[in-house]
């Protein structure tokens, strides 16, 4: 009969180099060996030998979340977690509570003093495993778990010097308004009112992670709370400009990713009421040249298109296609082509007609593009050819998810 440190031997044997998502499928592996043995041979074990098994499992799975320095052995401990958050191995709350206190660790106890990748990774499914702990429901994760991992969430937001710190409180207010909504909507206010902070922050990772927190929130209280969802609307359109004009890069990339959100989760009365304010202000900052607020304004124009097509050609039309083509025009600008090719086509599909002034100079710039593509020279992968248009392209709809 397998015992634990058995079942989870292989998690303890990924090579160094291991891809995240290759350990990920181990992990998913040794989840299903742990399901088979609990719903198998552990139903003929003593009482003691089932609660020596569980002490071991989770003290096997401690070791790879708070020990471990390998990123990937962190995130599939976390994968395994997640897989048996439903997966009853022990009677009562302690298997919740031991689980919950394992994703803490990882979120606040195990301070790392600079990210990579890999690491953020790991923070982020640790949040998804907390909001699917806080969906599980049971005695354990009803209302009081959200209400104290929410709160604590929000304390970190306010006093978060380091980046993981502030990423984990804007991860885990993410996931628990999507995956615990009902539960979570009490703390929707408080939220808003500091996700700004989050969403001008100094590092990008941040920024962006407070954007799917806002997004979580919008939607939340689409269904709900129509009248609500529009004065919170107002106020962060009033952020937005805020952030906007005081400049700087931080501010400006959260001033756009507020106006992003707002253009695809606000009420549609109050999308098309403030279109003009929106297009306004994404085009007010259409000189900076840092790559997330360039590659942002360049979804959002696309994304005001779609609004009201005929309006935006009227009003806007010129001044956002002559932005993109502007880019095309400046090497120096090389990494935002793709980006910038992709924005041209959404807008062309959106207004179509009204688009077609514009055509001639944007088939030569694709027409530069492919010839650079096709001399195979580095510079060209990034100058907007047809792979890099699909790769951002495919970047562009993730965002919009």
């Amino acid at each position: 009969m397998p015992t634990a440190e058995a079942l989870l031997r292989p998690l303890f044997a990924l090579p160094r180099e291991c891809e995240l998502d290759e350990a990920a499928e181990v992990a998913r592996r040794v989840a299903q060996d742990v399901k088979d043995f609990v719903e198998g041979d552990a139903r003929a074990l003593s009482a003691e030998a089932c609660a020596l098994f569980t002490a071991e499992l989770h003290r096997r799975m401690y070791e790879l979340v708070s020990v471990s320095a390998l990123p990937s052995e962190r995130y599939a401990a976390l994968v395994l977690l997640d897989e048996l958050i439903d997966v009853e191995i022990e009677e009562g709350t302690t298997q919740a509570t031991r689980f919950a206190n394992l994703v803490r660790t990882t979120l606040w106890h195990t301070e790392r003093a600079a990210l990579t990748d890999a690491d953020r990774a790991v923070l982020a499914h640790a949040a998804r495993a907390l909001g699917h702990i806080a969906r599980s429901g049971g005695a354990f994760s009803g209302a009081d778990f959200v209400d104290f991992e929410a709160r604590h969430a929000l304390d970190q937001l306010r006093d978060a010097r380091s980046e993981q710190g502030a990423l984990s409180a804007v991860l885990v207010v993410a996931e628990l308004a999507r995956q615990a909504p009902t539960l979570f909507h009490a703390h929707v206010q408080p939220v808003l009112h500091l996700v700004g902070l989050a969403l001008c922050d100094e590092r990008p990772p941040v920024r962006h992670v407070a954007a799917l927190a806002l997004r979580a929130c919008l939607q939340l209280l689409q269904p709900r709370d129509a009248d609500w969802q529009a004065r919170w609307c107002v106020q962060l359109l009033g952020e937005a400009r805020a952030a906007l004009a005081r400049g700087g890069t931080p501010s400006v990339h959260g001033g756009l990713l507020i106006l992003l959100e707002l253009a695809k989760y606000a009420s549609v009365d109050f999308r098309l009421g403030a279109l003009d304010e929106l297009c306004a202000l994404g085009l007010s900052v259409r000189a900076h040249r840092e790559p997330h607020a360039c590659g942002a304004l360049l979804l959002l124009l696309p994304r005001l298109a779609a609004l009201a097509p005929d309006r935006f050609s009227a009003r806007h039309l010129d001044g956002a296609v002559r932005h993109a083509l502007g880019l095309l025009a400046e090497p120096a600008s090389r990494a935002h082509h793709a980006a910038a090719f992709v924005c041209l086509a959404g807008i062309a599909r959106e207004v179509r007609e009204p688009f077609g002034a514009y055509v001639p100079e944007t088939v030569r710039h694709l027409r530069e593009a492919l010839l650079l593509l096709a001399q195979h020279a580095p510079a060209a992968r990034g100058a907007g050819g047809p792979s890099a248009v699909s790769y951002t392209h495919l970047r562009a709809h993730e965002t919009d998810s």
